[in-house]
């Protein structure tokens, strides 16, 4: 029976034809046998240039490959016969870099949560300002939703835990909620959700609570262990001629600590007069 045996040339082929990847071929003498046209347009190398270079000294993980181009290199050994080759994958990741510093600076300057990634409350007003503006051009009903959660004790490792709870929080949040619709953390562990063009006013407001309330009473699993949060949720809604958009966050925040206060999952503002 023959042995079937593939090229290296072919290899790095079909290697480059299955991956969006720049691929790079090392052979045992430390020459470069393929170089893919994904490898130069992320690198910014003929192959020519890369033949130049050490190419297996480039670390694993995320590295400045040139000023201001980042990639993400994997690499795997694999034998041709009786020679051992290195292939090196290279991913562009300039663009998550590049996020990752923008919220960096955004979260420096208190525009976004360090550790969720969320807008903040003054991205939350913002944006909760102009979702009012077009509510009251198109006739629509804005809800706000202000989520406060009671956190555990947050002393030594009990800070990792918190950490990590918070942002599980926040991917249910993403999950449990439109695209269309904004998350803010506007709190260690307070979260806001302004819910755009509702057709049902506070009933509809009051359908999201509720399916908030079922998702966020699921147990976390953190340090090892399930933790249950206590969740409560206040909620308002506008437009309101004579109301600006901090104090319908205010209104929501406010009918959040009344629940929480009087043992309720959430409460919905009510004028004092109402």
């Amino acid at each position: 029976m023959k042995t079937a045996w593939i090229s290296t040339a072919g290899l790095a082929e079909q290697l480059s034809a299955a991956t969006r990847d720049g691929v790079a071929v090392i052979g045992p003498t430390g020459a470069l046998l393929f170089w893919n046209a994904a490898a130069q347009a992320i690198t910014g190398w003929s192959r020519t240039q890369a033949a130049t270079y050490v190419l297996t000294a480039i670390p694993d993980g995320l590295s400045e490959i040139r000023a201001g181009k980042w990639a993400d290199t994997r690499r795997f050994r694999f034998q041709l016969g009786a020679d051992e080759h290195v292939a090196l994958l290279f991913a562009d990741a300039t663009a998550q870099i590049e996020l990752a510093e923008a919220n960096r600076k955004l979260a420096t300057v208190g525009l976004v949560h360090p550790t969720t990634g969320f807008p903040g409350r003054e991205l939350a007003i913002d944006h909760l300002s102009r979702s009012l503006s077009l509510g009251r051009r198109d006739d629509r009903a804005v809800g706000i939703l202000a989520v406060g959660l009671t956190p555990p004790a947050a002393t030594g490792v009990e800070v990792i835990v918190a950490n990590d709870l918070v942002r599980q929080v926040a991917r249910r949040l993403t999950i449990a909620t439109r695209t269309s619709d904004f998350v803010a953390h506007t709190g260690e562990w307070t979260f806001s959700i302004i819910l755009t063009a509702m057709t049902g006013g506070a009933d509809s407001a009051i359908v999201v609570t509720a399916r908030l309330l079922l998702m966020l009473s699921q147990p976390f699993v953190a340090g090892g262990r399930e933790r249950t949060l206590a969740t409560a949720i206040g909620v308002s809604h506008g437009p309101d001629q004579d109301v600006g958009a901090v104090a319908l966050l205010e209104r929501a925040e406010d009918a959040m600590r009344e629940a929480r206060s009087g043992g309720l999952a959430y409460r919905v503002w009510r004028s004092q007069a109402g």
